[in-house]
């Protein structure tokens, strides 16, 4: 009799894939040259590696490292893409990153599952988040620790996160909560080139 062997599988829960707009947007708007190698690092000490940018790039080497799928996650970095990369309002930055991240997972349907994010202060995005939970498109919300900066800074346990609680309770999901791009102490750590070390870590 023949024993049939074991399927492994193992899922990355938590990668962030730039398609074709998001990496154009990145030339447009923070520094990222098209024409250099990479890695590269802008002014801002936003690091650019060839697996997040260059997709396909990124999808063999996630099948020959023997991960089965990836989760893809844009979350945590809301504000930051609508302030300084796509520049618009937070609609309209998760619609945009909603398609990128789904037109991504349609050429690769077997490689990537996508998050749907969410900015956790703002209710509105309820409206952006709710078809793609409701027709399971998307396996879970993802949002940042925080949002703002200095005095300014609003954390997950504001009020006005109250709603994003209660929806995903409502709705039986996972949250997945992520650091922002800008991390705390991040303007003094980027005198020694901490950010990219241990500041998105915190």
């Amino acid at each position: 009799m023949t024993q049939s062997q074991a399927t492994r599988i193992i899922i990355d829960t938590h990668r962030h894939i730039f398609g074709p707009k998001l990496r154009q947007k990145f030339v447009e708007n923070i520094g990222f040259d098209d024409s250099k190698p990479l890695p590269q690092a802008n002014a801002g000490e936003m690091f650019f590696y060839r697996e997040s940018v260059d997709v396909d790039y990124s999808m063999e080497i996630q099948r020959q490292s023997g991960v089965t799928l990836c989760v893809n996650s844009y979350g945590g970095e809301i504000e930051t893409f609508a302030q300084n990369i796509i520049k618009a309002s937070t609609i309209d930055t998760l619609k945009f990153l909603h398609d990128e991240s789904f037109e991504l997972r349609d050429r690769f349907p077997q490689d990537i599952a996508c998050m749907a994010s969410a900015h956790a202060l703002e209710e509105n995005t309820r409206d952006v988040i709710d078809p793609l939970i409701s027709n399971k498109e998307a396996c879970c919300i993802s949002i940042s620790t925080s949002y703002g900066a200095g005095p300014d800074q609003i954390f997950l346990d504001s009020p006005k996160a109250e709603w994003l609680w209660e929806y995903a309770q409502d709705k039986d999901v996972l949250v997945h909560i992520h650091p922002p791009l800008v991390a705390i102490g991040a303007a003094s750590m980027q005198q020694y080139r901490l950010n990219e070390a241990v500041g998105r870590a915190i």
